[in-house]
């Protein structure tokens, strides 16, 4: 069986910059939800780590048999790339991108095969629970609860805000080496 271009299917993605114009709507989108909405947050962090993961498709795809193209792509990587596995090789080097792809492909498979599951990575809605005292006064005690979506990566706690935007700062040097022309789109973590 052979694979077949299916950009038909994809609404309006045509290209690896169409996508990576969906992962920067995306991370606008966490940065609004933060506080106000943590199951959008979190559905819009499940749409970035697809995106993020599946540029690597999309990338791969597009620039085919183009040497110079994949030559370019290796020397801002500085690393040999010529074919869809080592750019996945080299992307999961990239702790954003690494995330991604376990979020992403446990989001769509629910089980992983043991070799591509990465037990360094997870993620989870948490609820916090706590109480705030307020000093100025003789108030009682205030007791809260909020939800967040946090990113564990080897014992390392991150929001989806800093994972999608470090991904996304990475993949505009990768296409940009490409030789696409790369919406600057939003930095929110210097």
């Amino acid at each position: 069986m052979a694979n077949v271009d299916s950009r038909d299917k994809a609404v309006h993605l045509r290209s690896p910059v169409d996508l990576f114009k969906k992962l920067l709507w995306e991370v606008d989108g966490i940065s609004k939800t933060v506080i106000k909405n943590p199951v959008a947050q979190a559905n819009l962090t499940i749409g970035a780590a697809l995106s993020l993961w599946h540029l690597c498709d999309w990338l791969a795809v597009d620039l085919g048999n183009d040497g110079a193209r994949w030559k370019a792509v290796s020397a801002h990587l500085r690393a040999k790339v010529s074919n869809h596995r080592e750019l996945q090789d080299v992307a999961r080097a990239v702790r954003s991108v690494r995330a991604a792809e376990q979020i992403a492909n446990a989001s769509k498979h629910v089980q992983l095969w043991s070799n591509v599951a990465d037990a360094g990575v997870s993620s989870e809605l948490r609820t916090l629970k706590g109480a705030a005292i307020n000093l100025d006064d003789d108030s009682p005690t205030v007791k809260f609860e909020h939800q967040i979506v946090l990113i564990e990566i080897d014992g390392d706690f991150f929001s989806p805000l800093q994972i999608s935007d470090e991904g996304a700062d990475w993949w505009r040097g990768v296409l940009a080496a490409a030789g696409y022309d790369v919406p600057p789109g939003p930095n929110f973590i210097e």
